[in-house]
């Protein structure tokens, strides 16, 4: 940033752009709870981060796209402690993603009996499905009887587009 202060920064070019996704947890003496949370989580994929940026290798370098596209990888919730970081080196930046994974997966129960009613909910959620960024939902209830599945699928950058599916 220091850099940025003392040199124009108008015609600098950003030359590489790389992703540090770091676990769910990272302490370093984690217990084996931790260490199987970790394990058992899928990793964001670094395309689904790198398409929330307004910037790419070999645009000029634009403080302005660089804050906006922090703020579009912060909008992704299976994603915390998101910065954005450039490196000046010459007529050249390079630009760091810094980002950590989130518990993506919610399991749903809800039991309510008495006064003649008996209504169970089970569902699970995930909301970055397999690392893409997808959200997917399901859920089964049994109401005094009647059953009901219910499905959600949400997609904010449906094909690779800004189109989202909801």
């Amino acid at each position: 940033q220091a850099y940025a202060k003392t040199k124009s920064t108008k015609n600098l070019i950003i030359r590489n752009i790389t992703i540090k996704l770091s676990d769910i947890f990272e302490e370093e003496d984690k217990g084996v709870f931790y260490k199987t949370a970790n394990s058992l989580k899928i990793s964001t994929k670094q395309d689904v981060i790198k398409r929330e940026l307004l910037i790419k290798e070999g645009d000029t370098y634009s403080r302005f796209l660089l804050d906006e596209s922090e703020r579009n990888v912060r909008q992704l919730t299976f994603l915390r402690k998101v910065h954005i970081q450039p490196t000046f080196d010459g007529d050249f930046v390079d630009i760091e993603v810094i980002a950590q994974d989130t518990w993506t997966i919610f399991p749903f129960i809800s039991l309510a009996l008495g006064g003649g009613a008996n209504k169970q909910t089970f569902g699970v959620a995930e909301t970055n499905l397999l690392g893409l960024g997808k959200r997917v939902e399901g859920l089964y209830s049994l109401d005094e009887g009647r059953q009901k599945v219910e499905g959600v699928i949400e997609d904010r950058r449906l094909l690779g587009s800004y189109e989202q599916l909801t």
